[in-house]
């Protein structure tokens, strides 16, 4: 099952994402509700499903509020019966999530994350709208570590603005 969460709090100069820039997060609990409605009608057509992997994905799903992030994934497993180890895995905007959000999903069994870096380049950050302290991401790859996540990986872009064969 693949997840696409269609709300960013901020807007990527270069993204080409269905996404849709709310500040309000409010929006993320009747989308949840949206989501699940929407599982029940397919539900209703396909039978019992079993999970074998979930994928969040977007736009942000760490846009969503702790309470509707854990009534998705809740939702979703109270639908769909996992599979006995079922692979979660999640992307995460750095600039943006909050290490709640990471003990949470960690919690919720996902294990696998891929933090959308685009570039280390901080004047190419900046050219992006995408501007992020490298320390804060260090200290998410520890923390995501210590919680126990199989598999962290770096999204990385070439082509984007100011971006040179040295940045």
């Amino acid at each position: 099952v693949y997840v696409h969460v269609p709300y960013c709090q901020k807007l990527c100069w270069y993204c080409g994402c269905n996404t849709t820039i709310r500040r309000d997060r409010s929006i993320g609990a009747p989308f949840v509700q949206q989501l699940l409605g929407e599982l029940d009608l397919v539900l209703e057509h396909t039978g019992d499903l079993r999970l074998e992997h979930l994928a969040l994905g977007g736009g942000t799903p760490n846009y969503l509020k702790l309470d509707d992030l854990k009534a998705l994934v809740q939702g979703l497993e109270a639908r769909i019966t996992p599979s006995d180890d079922p692979i979660r895995s999640t992307e995460i905007d750095p600039r943006t999530v909050e290490t709640e959000q990471l003990d949470l999903l960690t919690g919720l069994g996902f294990q696998r994350f891929s933090l959308g870096v685009q570039t280390l380049d901080l004047d190419v950050q900046q050219a992006v709208n995408r501007p992020f302290d490298p320390e804060i991401l260090a200290e998410m790859v520890h923390r995501l570590r210590r919680l126990g996540a199989r598999s962290i990986n770096f999204d990385l872009m070439v082509g984007l603005p100011r971006q040179s064969e040295a940045s």
